[in-house]
């Protein structure tokens, strides 16, 4: 039987599978011949009317060979009543009109094609809690792989991870909550220099399970494997998403276990943010070492040194610098490599700030994978700091859906409604964030300056005094002081220039930070002066230049000519 485009449909307590040819009772496989589905499949498309034994004649015998069709016919239509527990005499489904065809009289629920997916997280069943870094990095690499099918929007793993665990539970209710059409759930073992993963995909509106299959390799053979796993799910899902799963990169190549367990533990600390940056670019330039024909390490270094440039852990200009070359390395080992241009991306906007080649970068990434989450905030960032903020929030929008459950997108909005001088949108949407995850650091920055921003001083300052608990990041430092220059209390903002002072002394903190607090103490002159030190620096964060804490300096000829030079000009 040809693939249709995929759908299914439910009547009584069965459920017709009409991509795989499949009949399902309460999560049972039953078997069925394929011309007997057939029968099925075109009474179900055509529910209430009347099919003709000449038009299934002409279905299941297309090329009119068969001479005793009649007998075949019924042959079929008895087997599918077996299977449906069906009578002649009383049926529920399949009603005979005599002499002309068959009518299908229950009712049918037609339900949606899967177009959504999430994978959960693969389940360790080594028996030790130190091998869930391997666990955890297949399943980023599963989701990575099915995230290149441009049809299927895959849930990003900062959604998914909350589900760890949750292997055979309340999956229609996970799926609600994720608004995706299908569950992947399986397992990983690893075991000497083999591992073995198992694979299911649920439909998440009725609990079925639509496909299951074990796969084992040697330890050195995983890139072929997850790839395999990767089309083989796509394809089971629907004959309409095979073209899009020809683009799924299938690699043959080799990897030593070494070098892939180096990845996967920088990986594995890039995840924790602030707190494993550093381990992460270890990790990374450690699976470089041991593999250095290998584009994801280099993918994954080019993204830890651009966050330790965001976290200030190093000067800005040499960490992108260095994140550049590792970036075109993953690009020339894997041209179609989305993580690789995204880093790309950043550096043209944060190094170079040239905005078109940012955007070029941003839009190849995201042809390569639309639903790389990263990719979606960072451009939707460029377009923030363009002053796009319409697209900006468009892109934002898409993130969510990519991330819903998670406070990374959440906050990423709630920065983009402040941008955009939205600032009751922006506490809520930061509310949520921290709703998610009441330590999330970053929410509670935007938060607090949209609290700013409306004027409601205590609030601001009780929102990034409780983020500073958490980091000591310059930028709370930074953000305190603008809040204290603008209720006026001096002596407190001074305060925040004097630790800033000191903290240079110590580790690299960018000339951004003391302007924004100049900008609360209206001290324009300072200010350009604190900007312009950034620029020299090469530093990225003179883009703050149009945030809303610079906002009474735009009328300042100093301003246009420092928005010009820094690329901001560019729309």
């Amino acid at each position: 039987m040809a693939r249709r485009a995929y759908f299914a449909v439910r009547f009584g307590d069965f459920l017709a599978d009409l991509n795989s040819g499949e009949i399902h009772k309460h999560r049972i496989r039953l078997k069925v011949q394929p011309q007997v589905f057939e029968v099925l499949a075109a009474l179900l498309e055509r529910p209430g009317e009347l099919v003709t034994r000449d038009e299934l004649r002409a279905r299941l015998w297309p090329d009119g060979v068969f001479l005793d069709y009649e007998r075949g016919l019924n042959k079929a239509v008895n087997r599918l009543r077996d299977i449906l527990g069906d009578s002649v005499e009383q049926p529920r489904f399949v009603e005979t009109v005599p002499q002309r065809g068959y009518r299908f009289t229950a009712p049918v629920v037609a339900l949606p094609a899967i177009r959504s997916i999430a994978v959960l997280p693969l389940e360790n069943l080594s028996g030790a809690p130190e091998e869930d870094y391997f666990s955890d990095g297949m399943t980023d690499e599963l989701i990575g792989e099915l995230a290149q099918t441009s049809s299927l929007r895959v849930i990003s793993r900062t959604s998914v991870i909350r589900y760890k665990g949750a292997h055979g539970t309340q999956l229609p209710e996970i799926a609600q909550v994720l608004g995706v059409d299908a569950i992947v759930e399986g397992t990983v073992t690893r075991l000497d220099n083999r591992v073995r993963i198992t694979a299911q995909v649920i439909r998440g509106a009725d609990d079925c399970h639509l496909w299951s299959k074990a796969y084992e390799r040697a330890a050195d053979d995983l890139l072929t494997l997850r790839a395999e796993l990767a089309r083989t799910i796509a394809i089971e899902i629907g004959a309409s998403l095979r073209e899009a799963t020809d683009r799924v990169a299938v690699h043959t190549r080799r990897l030593a276990p070494e070098a892939h367990e180096a990845l996967l533990k920088g990986r594995f600390f890039l995840h924790q943010n602030i707190r494993g940056t550093e381990r992460s670019i270890e990790w990374f330039r450690r699976a470089i070492e041991l593999d250095p024909t290998y584009s994801e390490p280099y993918a994954g270094l080019a993204q830890a040194l651009i966050f330790a440039g965001i976290y200030e852990f190093r000067p800005f200009a040499e960490s992108y610098s260095e994140a550049r070359v590792a970036a075109r390395k993953a690009v020339e080992l894997e041209p179609a490599n989305a993580s690789a241009h995204n880093a790309l991306a950043d550096i043209s906007k944060g190094l170079d700030w040239d905005f078109k080649a940012a955007e070029r970068q941003h839009r190849l990434a995201l042809a390569y994978n639309p639903s790389h989450l990263l990719a979606r905030l960072w451009f939707a960032e460029t377009l923030s700091r363009l002053e796009r903020h319409e697209e900006a929030l468009r892109e934002s929008a898409l993130a969510c859906e990519l991330d819903p459950v998670s406070p990374l997108s959440h906050n990423s909005r709630s920065m983009f409604l402040w941008r955009a001088r939205r600032y009751d949108e922006a506490i809520a949407e930061s509310s949520t964030a921290l709703d998610l995850d009441p330590s999330h650091v970053n929410a509670l920055w935007w938060q607090g300056l949209a609290y700013a921003g409306n004027g409601e001083v205590a609030r601001a300052v009780a929102s990034l005094e409780r983020g500073h608990n958490f980091s000591k990041a310059p930028v709370f430092l930074a953000s305190l002081g603008y809040v204290h220059g603008l209720a006026g209390e001096t002596k407190s903002a001074f305060d925040a220039l004097e630790a800033l002072t000191e903290l240079q002394r110590s580790r690299y903190v960018s000339w951004a930070n003391f302007a924004t607090v100049y900008a609360g103490l209206g001290d324009a002159d300072k200010v350009f002066e604190a900007l312009h030190k950034a620029k020299e620096a090469r530093d990225g964060r003179v883009h703050q230049l149009v945030w809303p804490c610079f906002d009474r300096f735009r009328g300042d000829s100093r301003f246009a000519k420092l928005k010009a030079g820094t690329g901001l000009a560019c729309r």
